[in-house]
């Protein structure tokens, strides 16, 4: 299972398993696929700014969000991995080694809700300016044992 599958579409129409996506330690979801998220899905933003107030938030954090579906059963969780400390494009804000630890979490996360898939953008390659070729390998190593969905936009 250490390959990732990729798919072409919007990686937030998925309905079951973890979606994982790139945040700042700052509070803000203001640009990407973390705007993107902020709009869909505003609980997950609301459990990201509750723990920025509450005690700040750190590079290689995760702050998961269930997803309410109404019929009692979880089919969703919304991973915020902290996985840069700023945003801004003027240089790579994403931290190989805060990306590492956040992983860790995430295959922690998606284990102890039940399910066997996570699905990402080029998590980390966008605004925050990362080498997929760097991302790629922590992804696969991290995630081992899991099915990895890797969703591009047409």
């Amino acid at each position: 299972m250490s390959s990732i599958e990729r798919h072409v579409g919007n990686l937030l129409d998925v309905k079951t398993g973890v979606i994982v996506h790139g945040c700042n330690a700052r509070g803000v979801m203001g640009a990407g696929v973390a705007k993107a998220v902020k709009q869909r899905y505003p609980g997950a933003y609301t459990a990201y700014r509750h723990a920025y107030e509450e005690g700040g938030l750190s590079v290689g954090q995760v702050i998961a969000y269930p997803v309410p579906n109404g019929n009692g059963a979880l089919q969703l969780v919304i991973a915020n991995a902290i996985i840069q400390e700023n945003y801004g494009t003027d240089r790579r804000q994403v931290d190989y080694a805060g990306f590492e630890r956040a992983f860790v979490q995430v295959a922690h996360i998606t284990r102890t809700f039940g399910f066997q898939d996570v699905h990402f953008p080029l998590i980390g390659c966008g605004l925050a300016g990362g080498d997929w070729r760097v991302i790629e390998p922590i992804i696969r190593r991290m995630l081992r044992g899991l099915r990895k969905h890797l969703w591009l936009l047409e």
